[in-house]
């Protein structure tokens, strides 16, 4: 458990944190969103939400964990699993199947 809280970063730097890796690997439709510090673990729990274009938000891609002393990503899905997700959210927002989409990019 935290004990000196002078060296705990921040909820705007964990989030930070996780937006630099999304970008970095994921892709720009990917936004951490509101962190949680877990304070038995001393971690933030930060949901990953996918975007869409002139909508914001459609849901959770997943979470990520970022250490509340150090401010690194120590927790995170696969890439492949946040993308399975947030094809799964597309799908639900729009009601097209993967494989229409599939079909449209060959």
């Amino acid at each position: 458990m935290i004990t000196d809280v002078a060296n705990i970063i921040s909820s705007k730097q964990a989030a930070a944190a996780v937006n630099e890796w999304l970008v970095s690997y994921v892709g720009d439709r990917f936004l951490a969103g509101q962190p949680k510090l877990d304070s038995k673990t001393d971690v933030w729990r930060i949901p990953i939400l996918f975007l869409y274009p002139q909508e914001g938000p459609i849901g959770e891609a997943g979470e990520a964990a970022v250490d509340a002393l150090t401010g690194e990503v120590c927790s995170r899905p696969a890439i492949s699993e946040i993308k399975r997700r947030a094809m799964q959210l597309f799908e639900e927002r729009r009601g097209v199947s993967t494989s229409s989409i599939s079909a449209a990019r060959n």
